[in-house]
């Protein structure tokens, strides 16, 4: 019976991937839950090539952001629950673009209920229905 490895060790092998092997990584044991961000961040998803939304250590520690931009996902849902409007983040944000809101909506859509982001994205919508 073998014995799951040892933090350092993992940290070790962590430590030897390239930076895009990092990311891949990270990305997928956020989506599959097995480690979260702290203060109830939600689990980053595999963000592929299509997807508009990255993760990267260095940009706001790894929070899911508009790739590109360092606006986070959290706050494109924060103003959108509190009611403002495409064209008032469109103007506040020159770097944000339709695709990035539209990500960020999908994105909070697809969180698990219990985290913030998908708690925004269910106050957004009950805003949008009125």
């Amino acid at each position: 019976m073998s014995h799951p490895p040892t933090i350092p060790v993992i940290v070790e092998s962590i430590a030897a991937l390239s930076e895009e092997e990092r990311s891949q990584l990270l990305a997928q044991l956020y989506e599959r839950h097995l480690i979260t961000q702290s203060s109830d961040k939600t689990p980053i998803e595999n963000t592929g090539a299509n997807s508009s939304i990255a993760c990267d250590l260095d940009i706001l520690g790894g929070e899911p952001c508009v790739k590109g931009t360092r606006i986070s996902v959290e706050l494109i849902l924060e103003n959108l629950a509190a009611g403002r409007s495409l064209n008032k983040l469109l103007y506040s944000y020159p770097s944000l673009d339709r695709e990035g809101i539209e990500a960020a909506i999908s994105y909070g859509s697809r969180c698990d209920r219990g985290h913030t982001l998908r708690q925004l994205f269910e106050k957004y919508r009950a805003i949008c229905r009125g």
